[in-house]
C-alpha cells in the first residue's frame, strides 16, 4: 500500500479496486466517498463508481489522492485512474475532471 507522501522515494501507489481492474486508465463518475480510520491510525478513503456502484477504489494514507476523491464525488465528477497491476487494481495515478478541484 503507498504510505510515500513526501518521502521523495518516488510516485506512491495505492491497492485499491474490487475485484481488480483493467490496466491503464479507468474512468468513470464518482457516485460517493467513504472515510474511516482503522484501530491503527490509518486513513482510508473509497470512492465508488457510478457507473458500477458494486465497483470502488480505495487509497491509505495518501491524502492527496484522498482529497482528489473527496472532491470528486461532491460534485460527481469523472475520475481517472491509472491502474498498474490488474488484479490487485494497485494504482500510481488519479485524474479529476470537471468542477471542484
Amino acid at each position: 500500500m503507498g504510505n510515500g507522501v513526501g518521502s521523495g522515494v518516488g510516485i506512491p501507489t495505492a491497492t485499491g479496486a474490487s475485484g481488480g481492474a483493467p490496466l491503464d486508465w479507468n474512468s468513470f463518475h464518482a457516485l460517493y466517498c467513504l472515510n474511516f480510520i482503522d484501530a491503527s491510525g490509518n486513513q482510508w478513503t473509497y470512492v465508488f463508481s457510478k457507473e458500477a456502484p458494486s465497483k470502488f477504489f480505495f487509497t491509505e494514507n495518501i491524502s492527496y489522492w484522498a482529497n482528489a476523491f473527496q472532491s470528486a464525488c461532491s460534485t460527481g465528477s469523472l475520475l481517472a485512474i491509472h491502474v498498474t497491476a490488474s488484479t490487485s487494481g494497485t494504482f500510481d495515478q488519479v485524474a479529476v475532471y470537471g468542477p471542484g478541484f
